[in-house]
């Protein structure tokens, strides 16, 4: 049997694919060099962790709510637990 290392690896998929754009005109109150903000990179079930890009990388995240956060969800870091940002719907 064959196995096909790559798809096991999904950050790859995340490499070949485009950010999320954020228009600075819908969102007011996010200003330029706002080091708290985070752009929803994958679907965050609710209650569950998912991807987030942060400060020019990927980081593995938790929502402080119970809701489920679509891709270009703009977020604000509320903190961090070992390696996982702990984040909240702005």
């Amino acid at each position: 049997m064959q196995l096909n290392w790559l798809k096991h690896f999904t950050f790859i998929d995340r490499l070949t694919q485009p950010l999320p754009t954020i228009d600075p005109k819908s969102r007011d109150d996010l200003w330029e060099g706002d080091e708290d903000a985070a752009v929803v990179a994958d679907v965050i079930p609710a209650g569950q962790a998912g991807c987030v890009h942060h400060a020019g990388s990927f980081w593995q995240a938790r929502c402080q709510q119970v809701v489920t956060l679509m891709p270009g969800t703009i977020v604000r870091v509320v903190g961090r637990r070992n390696l996982t940002l702990l984040i909240d719907v702005s």
